[in-house]
């Protein structure tokens, strides 16, 4: 384990849950010091939201939360997570738990050309409802691909990284009542049909949210290339919850609670507007089924967690490339080891695996975080055949000045050279 941790919790918000992530992490953090018999880790904890998030109120936490834990340094970082927030190669673990279905902004394309989230004329919307969907769903792909590439950037190499988001349970993004936001124009647009809101600003209001399907996200995910999933949960949040415990009014507060500043910020801050939203939804509700229908299609919560892949090199043939690069005396001199295993067999030069990947640099902050600039001869490099053309490479000495590459295994699946963690108990050597 390292001397140190940096975790950090993005779109930590203010409530009493700000620290719910955080905790959770440093306390297995804790554990893991205790069943190997190591010292407590230092641990560097960095809370971030947008500017406006009340983090006088996350402060007041983090101090209580300081004199529970003294080997813990705390810290807030402002700013979107849609940008650069931490140096190349400094998080261990990132988190965000119940934010990344929030969109940097609505999508361009409807506000450019001035097509309504939801028209109030049914025929209309029904129409153009493919149109909206596919631009929420392309600017929640812009989005969350920069995202991936920005945390592939700041986590080390064998970091990690844990999302939670609202996702939608039908395959069709098309569905009724399939995405968060529906709910909410719903209510705002019948609150429009009788002039309470105007008509005008109505009609230019847009939810940015959007809520993926499980293999939606994953497309992405790999689509992207920064990381590899480690494990994906799809929860229903009301599946255990008992259908009379979720009434029209407790509804509609919830959705007050999370949707109060955009429809304040576009509408105004009067407190009619919020008031009148409440009676409107439980009025819409009370209706004999109308929120059990919307229930039905009430969003998932997807939970994933990722291993960054720091470099991902494409080879037609890795043992070939392998042998033929050419190295010099000092790069091949006493650095030999058996290529052992399987059909393969021979003789391979250890100085071969960084020469190669010095040569591709798929990604070169990625390359110089794991290898160094310097590329270093390598020592203790042991290469093991484990069928299904996946052979596994473990480094377990340093040499030169700079640290040549990080303990692996690395493993090459396929022609893909794939850079993560690696469970001994699953592969019988």
């Amino acid at each position: 384990m390292p001397r140190s941790m940096v975790v950090a919790d993005l779109g930590c918000s203010s409530g009493p849950n700000a620290l719910a992530l955080v905790s959770i992490a440093v306390d297995a953090i804790r554990g893991q010091c205790f069943r190997s018999r190591q010292p407590p880790l230092e641990v560097c904890v960095f809370l971030n939201d947008l500017p406006d998030n009340d983090f006088n109120m996350v402060m007041k936490s983090l101090v209580a939360f300081q004199q529970g834990h003294r080997s813990v340094v705390t810290g807030v970082i402002p700013g979107s997570f849609y940008g650069r927030l931490f140096t190349t190669g400094s998080l261990h673990l990132a988190c965000s738990a119940n934010s990344l279905h929030w969109l940097s902004e609505a999508p361009e394309e409807l506000r450019r050309n001035k097509i309504p989230a939801y028209d109030i004329d049914e025929h209309v919307r029904r129409g153009r409802r493919r149109v909206v969907i596919g631009a929420y769903a392309r600017q929640f792909r812009k989005d969350f691909k920069l995202f991936l590439e920005l945390r592939a950037k700041e986590l080390v190499a064998g970091g990690r990284l844990v999302v939670s988001l609202a996702g939608r349970r039908s395959e069709e993004p098309a569905a009724e009542f399939t995405h968060a936001w529906e709910s909410v124009v719903l209510i705002l647009s019948e609150m429009a049909s009788k002039g309470v809101i105007n008509k005008a600003k109505f009609d230019t209001f847009y939810v940015p949210i959007y809520g993926p399907s499980d293999e939606e996200l994953r497309e992405i995910i790999q689509a992207e290339g920064s990381f590899s999933i480690r494990e994906m949960q799809v929860n229903e949040p009301t599946s255990n919850v008992e259908s009379t415990l979720i009434s029209p009014n407790k509804m509609a507060s919830l959705l007050r609670a999370g949707f109060e500043p955009i429809i304040v910020q576009h509408f105004g801050s009067s407190a009619e507007i919020m008031d009148e939203f409440v009676r409107t939804a439980e009025r819409r509700w009370s209706r004999q089924g109308s929120l059990e229908e919307e229930l039905a299609g009430n969003p998932r919560e997807i939970w994933s967690g990722f291993l960054p892949r720091s470099v991902l090199v494409k080879m037609d043939r890795v043992e070939g490339l392998m042998k033929s690069l050419k190295l010099s005396d000092l790069e091949s001199k006493g650095r030999k080891i058996a290529w052992s295993g399987g059909a393969k067999s021979g003789v391979v030069e250890p100085q071969a695996l960084a020469k190669l990947l010095s040569n591709k640099p798929t990604y070169a902050e990625g390359m110089e975080n794991v290898l160094g600039k310097s590329w270093c001869p390598l020592r203790g490099l042991e290469c093991k055949d484990l069928g299904d053309n996946i052979y596994m490479f473990t480094f377990c000495q340093h040499s030169g000045k700079r640290k040549a590459l990080d303990e692996g295994p690395w493993m090459f699946e396929n022609s893909l050279l794939v850079v993560e963690d690696y469970d001994p108990k699953l592969v019988t050597l």
